[in-house]
């Protein structure tokens, strides 16, 4: 591990539960939180009813988080020692996650101060490194205030107000979904009840030219990004990970490397 700085704060993941069937599942944005929602609707057969809506982070935010029956604030006991609960925390490669955000919030144009002093004149085309670059400003600003699409770039991270690492809780990479509906035994009362891992875009390879394949794309600001997006030829996600980026990342991100690794080292997974 490279000698690191302070890493960036963490934020509290998103939760949905379920009362009746003792569930509770956790993720990030960008971590699949979209297919986390999707996997409990469908096992409580609400996924029609969430489709009504604009997007189902609406309807989960207006509907589902709001009702009694899927109350959140008994958590540390739920999933502790004494609880019955399944408890479940997804986690999606950091690597890979960042990478997503990158996409997801230039696509959305947000904008940083930190990243105008990364890409001084021209922010809105920032390339991946010159983003990396403002992550690491974020951590030595002490003034900062919360933006968004913090949330997709922020670490993953457990409840901390729970005091640790809560023993009910099964961690399981996201990249193992689905198989590990059917193989691990604590997930497959939703295997069994119906519950269905969503494709989402995230997650689709994308198809490439040998050249493409080889590029380093880390470099590229945003209109050529954009427009390898749009034709199905981005390059894989590895292709924006140079050695230095990898470096930066560790560090910025070590709680999550920290947790992946673990998780991964499972002899379940």
């Amino acid at each position: 591990m490279p000698s690191c700085g302070a890493p960036l704060a963490s934020r509290q993941p998103v939760i949905v539960a379920d009362n009746a069937s003792r569930t509770v599942l956790m993720s990030s944005p960008k971590a699949g939180v979209t297919q986390t929602t999707m996997l409990m609707l469908s096992m409580l057969n609400l996924t029609r009813e969430a489709l009504s809506y604009a997007n189902v982070h609406e309807y989960r935010l207006r509907v589902f988080d709001k009702s009694s029956a899927h109350r959140r604030d008994q958590l540390c006991d739920d999933c502790g020692d004494r609880g019955q609960w399944t408890c479940v925390r997804f986690l999606r490669s950091p690597l890979d996650r960042i990478v997503s955000s990158y996409l997801t919030w230039s696509l959305n144009k947000a904008y940083w101060p930190e990243l105008g002093l990364a890409c001084p004149g021209s922010s809105e085309n920032a390339s991946f490194a010159q983003f990396v670059m403002a992550l690491s400003a974020v951590v030595n600003s002490s003034e900062r205030q919360t933006r968004a699409f913090d949330s997709h770039v922020m670490p993953q991270t457990p409840l901390r107000a729970c005091g640790g690492e809560l023993s009910r809780l099964l961690e399981v990479p996201l990249e193992a979904m689905p198989h590990a509906l059917r193989e691990l035994e604590q997930l497959r009362k939703l295997h069994d009840a119906g519950a269905v891992v969503w494709p989402s875009l995230h997650y689709k390879l994308p198809k490439v030219s040998l050249q493409a394949a080889a590029a380093d794309v880390s470099s590229w600001p945003w209109p050529p990004v954009k427009a390898a997006m749009f034709s199905e030829r981005l390059p894989a996600y590895d292709n924006f990970l140079t050695s230095e980026i990898c470096r930066k990342l560790s560090c910025l991100f070590a709680s999550d490397f920290s947790a992946y690794t673990r998780m991964c080292a499972q002899p379940e997974i």
